[in-house]
């Protein structure tokens, strides 16, 4: 049986701020960013002090900086695909209700021939804008 969360919001879907309504934003964000390429309607999903850091890379801030950042990169990788396996929420403690969502990735198209493990988490805020992400990737095998 599919998981729950992995299938996109549909227009219209009203976000709930539970374990499952960040495990679906989540997905339905970096489905619309990685595989759809649809920079403009992910802008939709950022808050506007949004940070973005890859690896060891220095951090890229705010909307503009990552969507066009993001952008040029898949520019160099047009068969970039991003294959979400598995996602964790955590809701905060905190009263504005962020949450962390872990989701494990396996990539294709970034090396030709080889698939990359990514694990990433990223927080949302109370309403489900993307706040924050660090990830760290690794090349696992070359695909036959």
């Amino acid at each position: 049986m599919a998981n729950a969360w992995a299938t996109k919001e549909p227009d219209g879907y009203v976000f709930t701020a539970t374990p499952e309504g960040f495990k679906q934003r989540c997905y339905t964000f970096l489905y619309i960013l990685c595989n759809d390429k649809d920079m403009e309607k992910a802008g939709t999903y950022l808050a506007p002090g949004c940070v973005l850091v890859h690896e060891d890379n220095p951090p890229v801030k705010g909307p503009e900086a990552f969507l066009n950042i993001w952008g040029n990169t898949l520019k160099a990788m047009p068969g970039y695909h991003k294959d979400m396996q598995d996602m964790m929420a955590e809701l905060g403690q905190e009263p504005n209700g962020v949450a962390r969502v872990w989701i494990y990735s396996r990539i294709s198209g970034i090396t030709p021939g080889v698939i990359r493990d990514s694990i990433d988490m990223m927080h949302f805020d109370h309403s489900g804008l993307f706040l924050y992400s660090k990830d760290v990737q690794r090349d696992t095998k070359p695909t036959k």
